[in-house]
């Protein structure tokens, strides 16, 4: 793409260039934000969920990540079993994604494609309880998916391309409906969020629109510091005591 064209609404600039964007907005519903020793990965604070908790932004299509190149990380400390931590996806017609914990240190990555929902999860737990780790899903342009926790590839398919659909429903962080019976829904398989709310910290959320780990890497280094706003940067969440949104 020419350096200046426009993609998902962000102006591209010059490689000498500052890269700006408009900032993203979310509401805050109850998370609070920690600054205690091992509370934080970087910077001053990290975000707190007591299993309550949620933040989120009006329906937005940056975050429609379709079957492109995108990354979803973000550094996280629980020992919940089953909650979602960042999605942004629909219980009526199966639209969207979704990520979050499951039993056995494992990181589940759902998508729906109008259709049908392909549930990601690996064999084996990829993390310690109540202990900072960084998480990636890695999507290749054409096809492949991968996902990463503590810098290695716990989960990996060459083939897979499933659409994350288009959905009118809000990005959300915090909770989310899940997945019941073969739908995004909540366990009793009502429309609400109780049923998967998520208990815990989370540091530096980054969503990006190229696959920045590469899904053929068997191994990454996780960042060593805090996350950058770049030209692939869709939503960028430092959490020093606040939902600000860092990129523009």
């Amino acid at each position: 793409m020419p350096l200046g064209a426009m993609r998902h609404g962000f102006t591209f600039q010059a490689a000498d260039e500052a890269v700006t964007r408009t900032p993203k907005t979310m509401t805050n519903s109850g998370i609070t934000f920690s600054s205690g020793a091992g509370d934080k990965q970087f910077g001053s604070h990290s975000a707190y969920f007591d299993g309550s908790d949620k933040g989120y932004i009006s329906n937005n299509s940056d975050f429609y990540l379709g079957t492109g190149a995108y990354t979803i990380e973000f550094w996280f400390k629980t020992a919940d079993t089953v909650a979602e931590i960042v999605n942004q996806q629909d219980y009526n017609d199966n639209t969207g994604w979704s990520v979050g914990p499951r039993s056995s240190q494992r990181m589940l990555f759902a998508v729906g494609d109008n259709s049908s929902i392909s549930v990601l999860v690996p064999s084996t737990g990829g993390y310690s309880d109540n202990t900072w780790t960084h998480a990636a899903i890695c999507h290749a342009s054409g096809g492949g998916v991968a996902i990463f926790t503590d810098g290695v590839r716990r989960y990996y398919n060459a083939g897979w391309n499933h659409n994350a659909a288009d959905t009118t429903e809000d990005f959300h962080i915090g909770t989310g409906y899940g997945v019941s019976s073969g739908l995004f829904r909540d366990p009793a398989g009502g429309p609400t969020r109780g049923g998967y709310f998520y208990t815990g910290y989370m540091d530096e959320l980054r969503i990006s629109t190229v696959d920045r780990y590469g899904v053929t890497n068997s191994t990454i280094t996780p960042p060593t510091s805090a996350f950058t706003n770049d030209a692939d940067t869709v939503l960028l969440q430092h959490y020093d005591n606040n939902l600000d949104d860092d990129g523009g």
